[in-house]
């Protein structure tokens, strides 16, 4: 059994000016780099905020220690680091990879709804629901965030075949928007024909082209959620219902089961497989879904009892499943037999709590009540360390347990509790994780962050190209004020990096939130 211990570093309190505030953070090791006074109107809980910028290794991060919101409210912002080749990262930059976190500065004091970082462009949905976007792929001259959706009250946004799909806050509409700004612009004679005859009698302004994915609903139904993978969609209501469909603007000539409706495996030219045209998962009709996920071409949703199905591509075990000729994949949704895992003669009482899934891989988080315990599960492609096993494995079909990040607990009040997974985010190679621990006696919440995996275009944020095969915490010194950190054996004291939340001026709730793209991360401050 682990328990998790967490030290932090006391640099501030109620009250200090922007120059103590810095010289105090010096001598706990920690750089800071803005200072100035709040301009967004943003306030956390008892006034404080733990969302300042450090540094790590040479960039900057999210700090979490007391930092007063008016001093600091500049610092929240999204930060982004790894692959930059297409201009995805950071925008006006020069640099294929970004080694260590780094602010974007259009989005300095901003709090977003969502954040999705493409191989092409990039998406963000501001806090008044407005669509921002950036990237070579979508115009390789601009080098600012723009806004190109205004006015649609976006809540959720994802990105296939670069193509932008955007839910509304209502639930009721899913915009399809194309990603190259060109494409945007382009208006058929019809629309065009239209907006000129209402232009006479109203204020007229040309909009990008979008259009709206047509789902089935019923009376009273609504969307919750959208998630997408490399080819395909997933789309979550209200009653518990999902539908697939195929992305992009393209037909597909086959699929390898992700849309989990056999008929739209699609074989040949005569068998095309439309785009955008949403199917009913037929299969999973009386069960009622509360989550989904997406890998690149394999899928996974969890019900309301903490069952699991999984279908799709099976090429590297992502299934959770064990990979033979007849499972290299699977077009209807299956039982993940997750009981299995515990080979303990009926004393194991699985309900599966959190499911994610990004590339090969899939997690599961399942809590063991029996044990009393949350264990968490990986299943897939583990060659660049994604398992978090320490091991480096090329495919992997039965689930395997992160030992690290399993039966976890912490003291509360003198009691011991399990500490369950917030979050976690998958890019191709690398894995971050959220855990949710619990608030302090203040009421201040400290989320442990932990990375992983492939490193290869410094997607882990620590300035380095080696592959990490282990939950790894992100430590804040830095290099130029590592002799300004308090030692301990002659080591440097191991200072975590965690993430927090809180509540702006208009009563919402705010997190700090991570999330991986293909190759790059970044964290920006989430705004519900």
């Amino acid at each position: 059994m682990n328990i998790v211990s967490r030290t932090f570093c006391s640099a501030t309190r109620p009250g200090l000016g922007a120059t103590s505030v810095r010289t105090r953070l010096l001598k706990c090791g920690i750089r800071t780099i803005h200072s100035t006074p709040a301009r967004h109107g943003f306030r956390l809980k008892n006034s404080f905020i733990a969302g300042g910028i450090l540094t790590i290794g040479a960039g900057a991060f999210l700090l979490t220690n007391n930092i007063d919101a008016e001093q600091k409210l500049a610092d929240i912002g999204v930060f982004t680091w790894g692959y930059n080749g297409r201009k995805v990262v950071l925008p006006g930059s020069q640099d294929d990879a970004i080694k260590t976190p780094q602010s974007i500065p259009y989005f300095e004091g901003a709090e977003l709804r969502d954040l999705v970082l493409g191989d092409d462009i990039s998406v963000a949905v501001t806090a008044n629901g407005d669509l921002v976007q950036w990237g070579n792929g979508y115009d390789p001259t601009v080098t600012v965030p723009e806004v190109v959706l205004a006015g649609k009250n976006i809540i959720r946004a994802v990105i296939s075949q670069n193509t932008i799909y955007a839910l509304t806050a209502k639930g009721d509409k899913i915009f399809s928007i194309p990603g190259s700004k060109a494409k945007q612009l382009e208006l058929d004679t019809e629309s065009e024909t239209k907006r000129w005859y209402f232009s006479i009698f109203s204020s007229f302004s040309k909009n990008l082209a979008f259009k709206t994915i047509n789902v089935p609903l019923q009376r009273s139904e609504t969307v919750q959620d959208i998630v997408t993978g490399s080819q395909h969609a997933l789309i979550l209501t209200s009653k518990g219902r999902v539908f697939s469909a195929v992305t992009g603007s393209n037909p597909v000539y086959s699929t390898e089961g992700q849309l989990g409706v056999p008929i739209l495996l699609g074989t040949d030219q005569d068998n095309l497989v439309l785009p955008e045209k949403v199917h009913e998962i037929v299969t999973l009709r009386g069960i009622e879904i509360v989550q989904i996920a997406a890998g690149s071409f394999h899928s996974v949703v969890r019900d309301n009892e903490g069952h699991v199905w999984t279908f799709g591509s099976n090429a590297y075990g992502q299934l959770g499943i064990d990979f033979t000729i007849e499972t290299a994949f699977v077009p209807i949704p299956s039982l993940v037999p997750l009981d299995r895992l515990y080979n303990t003669r009926g004393l194991a009482d699985t309900v599966c709590k959190y499911i994610a899934a990004g590339g090969d891989n899939t997690y599961f988080s399942v809590e063991n009540k029996k044990k009393n315990e949350i264990d968490l599960w990986v299943s897939g492609s583990g060659l660049f360390g994604q398992h978090g096993t320490g091991r480096f494995m090329h495919m992997q079909g039965t689930p395997i347990r992160v030992k690290s990040l399993s039966g976890l607990k912490e003291f509360v009040n003198d009691k011991s509790q399990n500490i369950p997974i917030k979050s976690i985010s998958i890019g191709k190679k690398h894995v971050a994780v959220v855990l949710d621990n619990a608030k302090s006696d203040n009421g201040e919440v400290k989320r442990e962050l932990l990375l992983w995996g492939g490193n290869d275009w410094f997607q882990l944020g620590n300035g380095k190209r080696s592959q990490l095969a282990r939950p790894t915490h992100v430590n804040t010194f830095v290099g130029s004020d590592v002799d300004k950190l308090p030692r301990r054996g002659g080591e440097f004291t191991d200072k975590r990096q965690n993430l927090t939340e809180g509540t702006s001026r208009q009563g919402k709730r705010v997190e700090a939130t991570i999330t991986c793209g293909n190759y790059n991360t970044a964290v920006y401050w989430k705004v519900e």
